[in-house]
């Protein structure tokens, strides 16, 4: 029986009034690697990233019941919750772009974060951050994810982090039975 775990890499974008340069720059800065082997430890960046003026609005939606992406909104509010944070509000534009990464990842089986996210994501975000991961051989693939990313401290951050307001999850399956999932986190007045 094959297993493995990989929670990826996170990483964490904020931003106020950036050059399209700067953005470059920053993108160009981030290292999309894959981790050798076991959990390895995340690492998140902190650069500059484009923000429209104009706020989103909210979008009231939640993922399909019984869905792994049901699962791991579920356990990222529950653990938000055990360290006194407010709940993060899924929004169908974050959950759209995480779904159509997690496919690609799926169809590639290539652990890597979308390079195009901030572009991708519904304008007027402040700060935005991936959490990416992998899981397979197991039962409980989507639990196995989650505990990669809570056993991270770069993940972990993204999770826990009280400056994100809402978060979109994807998932997809490989053709081994792998799970691949991404969190896209954002923040949202």
């Amino acid at each position: 029986m094959n297993t493995d775990v990989r929670p990826g890499i996170s990483r964490a974008l904020t931003s106020s009034r950036p050059s399209r340069a700067s953005v470059r720059t920053a993108l160009a800065a981030v290292v999309l690697a894959l981790l050798g082997t076991g959990l390895g430890v995340a690492t998140p960046v902190a650069a500059h990233a484009a923000a429209p003026a104009a706020t989103a609005p909210a979008v009231a939606v939640q993922p399909a019941p019984g869905s792994p992406e049901a699962y791991l909104f579920t356990r990222v509010n529950q653990v938000r919750a055990q360290n006194g944070l407010a709940p993060l509000q899924y929004r169908a534009r974050l959950a759209e772009v995480a779904e159509t990464w997690s496919q690609e990842m799926a169809r590639t089986r290539t652990l890597a974060h979308n390079p195009r996210i901030s572009s991708l994501i519904e304008p007027g975000w402040t700060a935005w951050g991936e959490n990416v991961g992998y899981a397979g051989g197991y039962a409980d693939n989507a639990e196995r994810i989650f505990t990669g990313w809570m056993n991270s401290s770069g993940h972990r951050a993204n999770i826990l982090s009280t400056r994100f307001t809402s978060i979109g999850i994807g998932a997809a399956t490989d053709s081994r039975g792998y799970l691949w999932s991404t969190q896209d986190f954002a923040t949202y007045r």
